[in-house]
């Protein structure tokens, strides 16, 4: 379980940067 919760966090993080990269182009 606290391996899941330490890739949610990891994902988490990348997710919101692809977007913010989106919304800036």
């Amino acid at each position: 379980m606290d391996v899941g919760n330490k890739t949610r966090k990891t994902t988490s993080p990348s997710i919101i940067l692809v977007i913010a990269g989106y919304n800036r182009n």
